[in-house]
């Protein structure tokens, strides 16, 4: 099936979808100008003939003497280009769906960097009031120790100056 211009349809289609999505996305509206009516006179839909010519024999170019066929040569170069048009549109729409799917994983990956930073900043805090809270009962054992320590030290001094009142303290001791 051929459109008014002679292209083929699923061509012509994939051509006007494509001016649609891009239009869509964004692009200028002149793309759609093709698909709007313009309420002209239509062209003549009979397919003129392209007279055979001669080929004249030149040097190099490998052909030989004869009738040209020119117009089959035409349909079948417009069928072909007709195909690789639609194979075209084809790969720029698969192009675009794998963009739009790339985009879309990177956005996923990106949620997920996000939620995992989210995270790790999370047990960092976890770790540093677990730190600070150990911390601070080290501080405060460290501490107690510390004035056991001067106590003992003390005491070790007043014994040392007067060894005679650890005898007495005992005595008392062990009186009662």
């Amino acid at each position: 099936m051929f459109t008014r211009s002679g292209e083929p349809l699923p061509a012509r289609l994939a051509q006007d979808i494509y001016a649609i999505i891009e239009v869509a996305e964004g692009g200028h509206p002149y793309m759609l100008k093709s698909m709007i009516s313009t309420a002209k006179a239509m062209k003549s839909t009979v397919a003129r003939a392209i007279p055979d010519t001669d080929v004249e024999n030149q040097v190099g170019n490998g052909r030989q003497p004869g009738k040209c066929m020119c117009s089959s040569d035409i349909c079948i170069l417009k069928d072909q280009i007709s195909t690789l048009q639609a194979d075209h549109l084809i790969l720029k729409q698969a192009v675009y769906a794998s963009n739009e799917m790339r985009t879309k994983e990177t956005e996923a990956t990106k949620d997920s960097l996000r939620s995992i930073k989210v995270q790790i900043l999370m047990c960092n805090e976890a770790i540093k009031d677990c730190s600070d809270s150990t911390l601070s009962t080290i501080r405060n054992l460290v501490s107690a120790s510390v004035a056991r320590i001067t106590e003992l030290e003390d005491r070790l001094r007043v014994l040392e100056v007067h060894p005679l009142l650890d005898d007495a303290n005992n005595q008392d001791l062990n009186t009662e």
